[in-house]
């Protein structure tokens, strides 16, 4: 392995070991907000984005006549004011905070050719349910991304249109980045971050973020894109207040 893959796999070890740690849930009588958005403020950048959105297919090789010759392709979803979608923001390394709940309906949908969403948030022990809609065969393949990529995680085939959903808890035993493929349609890509604490969103449409309940103090904030990568910034939080954040790629 040369220098780049050794500190390719080290980042994503600290990555995962950040998101990991223990988590003490306390009462946060004092607790603050972050709030922001994320975007694409390169203009070079935006402009590459905004034509991926536009331009970008994906060619559909099997059930064309369900799922049709292309698709577009989600890799990039940026508004027009270069506001970005499917971002994952998250504190690193929160020790303790408010209480969360991983009971809650985690789910991930074949729908028309697609994972449904494309990008998840779910709590590490939680349970992952698995959907199918489409009117073939899919599996849900998920892949360790990191640190080691393409490590297998699980295989669960469903039959189409079961009108059932197959409940899988060793999905997210453990904290860390998944990508989850279909093996019979290449094209299919969904993210799954499994996290150790509730402080992590998906940005909607907009782009915007609420992360609240934060116990006041310094942290580090994580935003991760599929394809843009990374941005870690500062953030302070005080007792009752909210703190604003504005993370460019």
């Amino acid at each position: 392995m040369g220098r780049t893959g050794m500190l390719l796999s080290l980042v994503g070890l600290l990555l995962i070991a950040g998101t990991a740690s223990a988590y003490e849930a306390v009462d946060v009588s004092d607790a603050g907000t972050i709030i922001g958005s994320v975007s694409v403020s390169d203009a070079r950048l935006r402009d590459e984005a905004l034509q991926e959105l536009g331009d970008e297919t994906v060619y559909v090789y099997r059930n064309q006549k369900y799922c049709g010759e292309f698709l577009p392709s989600e890799r990039y979803l940026v508004s027009a004011n270069g506001r970005l979608r499917n971002s994952v923001v998250m504190i690193d390394k929160i020790s303790k905070g408010k209480p969360w709940d991983t009971r809650g309906d985690f789910v991930i949908t074949n729908y028309k050719c697609r994972f449904v969403p494309h990008v998840l948030v779910a709590p590490k022990g939680g349970t992952m349910k698995l959907r199918n809609d489409d009117p073939m065969l899919h599996n849900f393949h998920f892949y360790r991304a990191r640190p080691f990529f393409d490590r297998n995680v699980s295989n669960i085939a469903l039959p189409p249109r079961a009108d059932l959903e197959v409940e899988n808890k060793k999905i997210l035993r453990k904290s860390g980045l998944l990508s989850l493929k279909c093996d019979a349609h290449y094209y299919m890509q969904a993210w799954v971050w499994v996290v150790g604490h509730p402080y992590a969103v998906v940005t909607p449409v907009d782009g915007t973020f609420t992360l609240d309940g934060v116990p006041p103090g310094s942290y580090k904030l994580r935003v991760w894109h599929e394809s843009l990568g990374e941005r870690v910034v500062d953030v302070k939080v005080e007792a009752g207040k909210t703190a604003s954040v504005h993370v460019a790629f």
